[in-house]
């Protein structure tokens, strides 16, 4: 990660007292917003949290056993569950297409002057789940029933099925990162994997973009993504490939405005997707089918959680870069706020602070006394312009006026008043001398 960009000087005009502990704040008024730190909503919290209060059990034995039958009533069969889940990814890849169309239909819109009446809200995977299983019951009750048995038989099969334990991971049931575009990477993924196991199937002679769109329109997603499970090795090599490419999600292209300002590389290491294409194959170790190499087949759920799982762990990694980069740029915007206040303090401090300021000001008392000093004559301003510290002509004459002000009265002169005048003295006649430059 290269270091923050580092914010331009600020250069104050000698010329005039300007606030510059107000300019800078100016500068620094809008905060970055860390759009990284977006959260998803998920109703399904409070049902994985009762889940650990009622595993835990109660104080006696009695509300042990209870509990622990409740929970084990509210289980479904993992098949059901992973029936279920495909289900889902269905609806939710149809939701997407249908928001989709509407944003496409609200920018045509606006683009031809029409101005649209809908709201553009973003509904998050675990809202989705909670309005799709709320669907399928009739009444609250039964919702709230099918809730704690999905929630339950998930925590519970994690441990033993792949699918599952991704499902959980989408809805924010485990301690992954779970950023809001988890499930767009998870989606694209299902596409590429989808389209790529039609073109295989089809053959290299007739693959082409119509012919897989035609077959695409004919066959559902589930039965070629899930229920036919296996990947091929060159398919899956296709998929990686293709996301590395030009996939939108999964080359954090959502991050590259925060990333660009805060000078955060946001690609992926060189040899990536050659390494993620050799954990792929490996994973076709466990296939039934060794007779061929090339007949291999690779586990299409293990393989999606592979995937997510290297998605997963970049996207923490930007998020902690991008977190440090925002610390350092805001520590670096107070620590210049507190040297222009200090910059400030010091042209604003009201005492002549050197010698040569102190031997000037008597010079100006000597030839003028109590008589206006014409500042803006140009031998006034040469002799205020060779002191040192330089500061503006304004601060000058504040500071002789304070510097007038606080006189011993002996050097007053000027102040007939405050003369020593001998009551006895006689008074003659007072002579005027002319006067020699006369």
């Amino acid at each position: 990660m290269n270091s923050p960009k580092p914010l331009a000087p600020l250069i104050v005009p000698l010329g005039q007292d300007e606030d510059i502990v107000r300019l800078e704040r100016l500068s620094q008024c809008c905060k970055r917003v860390r759009i990284w730190r977006r959260q998803v909503t998920n109703p399904l919290l409070q049902y994985r949290q009762q889940q650990h209060i009622n595993g835990k059990g109660g104080p006696g034995g009695v509300a042990s056993s209870m509990n622990t039958s409740k929970k084990s009533e509210r289980r479904m069969h993992a098949t059901l569950l992973m029936a279920m889940i495909v289900d889902m990814y269905e609806q939710q890849i149809f939701s997407e297409l249908e928001g989709a169309a509407i944003v496409d239909t609200s920018f045509e819109g606006a683009s031809s002057g029409c101005t649209s009446s809908g709201t553009s809200f973003q509904e998050s995977f675990p809202e989705f789940v909670v309005r799709f299983l709320s669907q399928r019951a009739s009444n609250r009750r039964l919702v709230v029933d099918q809730l704690h048995s999905t929630v339950a038989t998930v925590l519970h099969c994690s441990l033993n099925h792949v699918r599952v334990r991704v499902f959980g991971s989408l809805c924010g049931l485990d301690d992954k990162f779970n950023p809001p575009e988890k499930i767009k990477v998870f989606l694209h993924i299902l596409e590429n994997l989808y389209r790529s196991k039609v073109a295989a199937s089809i053959g290299a002679s007739g693959a082409n973009t119509a012919r897989i769109e035609e077959i695409a329109a004919s066959v559902p997603l589930a039965d070629v993504v899930f229920h036919n499970v296996g990947i091929t090795q060159s398919v899956a090599q296709q998929v990686i490939s293709d996301l590395f490419r030009d996939n939108f999600y999964w080359n954090f292209r959502f991050w590259s405005a925060p990333c660009t300002e805060l000078r955060v590389d946001s690609s992926w290491s060189a040899g990536v997707c050659e390494e993620l294409q050799e954990r792929a194959l490996a994973l076709a170790t466990a296939s039934r089918n060794t007779l061929l190499n090339s007949h291999r087949k690779i586990d299409g759920d293990a393989f999606i959680e592979l995937l997510l799982d290297a998605w997963t762990s970049r996207a923490k990694q930007l998020f902690a870069l991008l977190e440090s980069a925002t610390d350092l740029e805001e520590s670096a915007g107070s620590d210049l706020l507190c040297s222009r206040q200090a910059m400030q303090d010091s042209r604003r401090q009201h005492r002549p602070t050197t010698d040569q300021e102190r031997q000037f000001f008597d010079q100006l008392i000597d030839e003028y006394w109590n008589a206006p000093i014409p500042w803006t004559s140009a031998k006034v301003q040469s002799r205020v312009t060779a002191l040192v510290p330089r500061r503006p002509l304004s601060q000058v004459q504040q500071l002789y006026s304070i510097y007038i002000a606080e006189l011993p009265p002996s050097r007053r002169l000027w102040e007939w008043s405050n003369w020593r005048w001998e009551t006895e003295w006689e008074w003659g006649a007072l002579v005027l001398t002319p006067d020699k430059r006369e």
